[in-house]
């Protein structure tokens, strides 16, 4: 789900799941339009709020993990 920047984080309609990021061999397919809720975790070193809500709008921050060190954190979004 971490196409681009330019791309939505919930995707449109059914994709393919891969068994990893790094071994693309497909596993699956799921399409998230039949799913009732949907939530994205991404740590905001690479995704800041602003970034995340820019990605997908409509996107509530639910819930928010303070790293040890630092001011970063893992932060959990509901997408619908």
């Amino acid at each position: 789900m971490d196409l681009s920047p330019n791309h939505l984080i919930l995707p449109r309609g059914r994709i393919d799941v891969m068994k990893s990021r790094y071994e693309r061999s497909k596993i699956g397919a799921l399409d998230f339009s039949k799913e009732p809720r949907v939530f994205y975790v991404t740590d905001s070193f690479y995704h800041t709020q602003d970034a995340v809500r820019d990605r997908q709008k409509g996107a509530q921050l639910v819930a928010n993990f303070a790293k040890p060190v630092g001011h970063k954190s893992v932060d959990v979004y509901r997408l619908k």
